[in-house]
């Protein structure tokens, strides 16, 4: 495994980049990818295409149980909202 290239990482990168295709979310962005070594140290950020974060996108990421989304609070980026995995 190299630090930076998780396949779990990438196949999630890949859903988003799905989602951002279907006008799900507008953009995302994922900091200090090049110092990760697995999905569940990874935070997310995304902007949604509305107000909410739409439903769909919890059926997109249906196989990742311990996913949440929630407003981003922190510092970490200028983005809407976060996507973090328990």
């Amino acid at each position: 495994m190299r630090i930076g290239n998780i396949p779990d990482i990438q196949n999630f990168k890949m859903l988003l980049d799905q989602s951002k295709e279907k006008g799900l979310i507008t953009a995302w962005e994922l900091p200090y990818e090049q110092l990760l070594t697995r999905l569940q140290a990874a935070i997310f950020f995304f902007n949604s295409a509305s107000q909410d974060v739409p439903s769909e996108l919890y059926s997109l990421f249906a196989e990742y149980p311990g996913l949440t989304i929630q407003r981003n609070e922190g510092t970490m980026s200028s983005m809407d909202y976060q996507i973090s995995f328990q």
